[in-house]
């Protein structure tokens, strides 16, 4: 594998937990303070990652067969962009659910996306793989650290940091080796 190719995939594996951990440990502390959720409402929006998890596997399913996987990466981080400016804008936490699902529905099928490109990409998985998902908790740490040091958990910055990321991650993903 080129080196190019890896720091490409590590970079990818870097902003796809990056753009997840910039939200959904402090999702509970913005609602709760800038949207004045209930408890039922903080817990219906975590249960929309849940709910995207169990359908995830049939989205991959049809991209894996009908499409390249880092131009359906590309597309759902674009789209995913765009959800996360409209979650920065929304006031009800009533309406935050069914937009922070629609994003969900985009985001969870990412995770095995970034894995199943690395994958097709690298001659060795058993070697090489290590060294380019740990950037994916490199990324999760760094960010949550990010929004502590910038005081941010109770604010929007936490979907604009996320949106941000999405945005760059999926015009990256146009870039990638092809992976049929």
């Amino acid at each position: 594998m080129k080196s190019s190719v890896r720091i490409q995939l590590m970079l990818m594996m870097f902003l796809q937990f990056f753009t997840w951990g910039s939200w959904y440990g402090q999702m509970s502390v913005y609602l709760g303070k800038q949207l004045n959720a209930t408890g039922d409402q903080i817990g219906n929006a975590y249960t929309a990652f849940s709910i995207a998890m169990i359908i995830s596997p049939f989205i991959g399913a049809v991209a894996d067969r009908y499409f390249a996987a880092q131009k359906v990466l590309g597309v759902l981080n674009l789209i995913g962009a765009g959800l996360l400016f409209v979650l920065s804008q929304i006031t009800d936490a009533s309406n935050f659910f069914w937009y922070i699902l629609l994003y969900c529905l985009c985001f969870a099928p990412c995770i095995a996306l970034t894995t199943s490109i690395s994958m097709r990409q690298i001659e060795s998985p058993e070697r090489d793989f290590p060294t380019i998902r740990v950037m994916g908790t490199v990324a999760w740490i760094a960010v949550t650290n990010l929004i502590g040091f910038l005081n941010v958990g109770d604010k929007a910055t936490i979907f604009q940091i996320s949106m941000g990321t999405s945005l760059v991650l999926g015009l990256l993903a146009f870039t990638l080796p092809n992976t049929p």
